[in-house]
């Protein structure tokens, strides 16, 4: 089965990562371990907004933007700035803001939605509309991290040191 998995990186970010040790995660290797045949994963659509610097955290903007460019080495991954698109897909949220959307491509679309969650538990509202549901574990998102080196078009660059 072609599956596109839609990620929503901010709620991905601050209920499974932040305060991890996991955060330089490649995400292409997260859902191949946590999705297997008969998924075979086309295409991975990440949903994200910059990010500006804080008083007690001025280096915030430069760790993402190493980040979107290790992301970019993944020819399967595209990153959109600011909006959101439902299809039939994964979605990666625990938000039950998308019980709508995803309510409406499983029953008037008549297409399977999957949630992981990133979270000890999937919100009620969520469970309710999903085609099927898997949480996300530290043990994965462990072995799925990038390698602390990468190269790009612009050089080689690394994994930020306080990550």
């Amino acid at each position: 089965m072609r599956t596109t998995i839609y990620v929503d990186g901010f709620n991905f970010y601050y209920r499974a990562l932040k305060g991890t040790p996991h955060k330089w995660l490649n995400l292409d290797t997260l859902f191949h371990l946590l999705l297997r045949p008969p998924h075979a994963i086309t295409a991975i659509k990440y949903f994200t907004a910059r990010v500006s610097a804080r008083p007690n955290d001025p280096g915030q903007p430069v760790r993402q933007d190493m980040y979107l460019r290790a992301l970019r080495t993944v020819p399967t991954i595209s990153i959109i700035f600011g909006t959101f698109l439902t299809n039939t897909a994964v979605v990666v949220t625990n938000d039950s803001d998308l019980c709508e959307p995803i309510r409406i491509v499983r029953d008037e679309l008549g297409l399977p939605v999957g949630i992981l969650y990133p979270d000890k538990s999937l919100s009620r509202q969520l469970q309710r509309y999903a085609s099927f549901v898997r949480p996300i574990r530290q043990g994965v998102l462990a072995q799925s991290q990038f390698p602390d080196e990468l190269t790009d078009n612009v050089g080689t660059f690394h994994k930020p040191t306080s990550w």
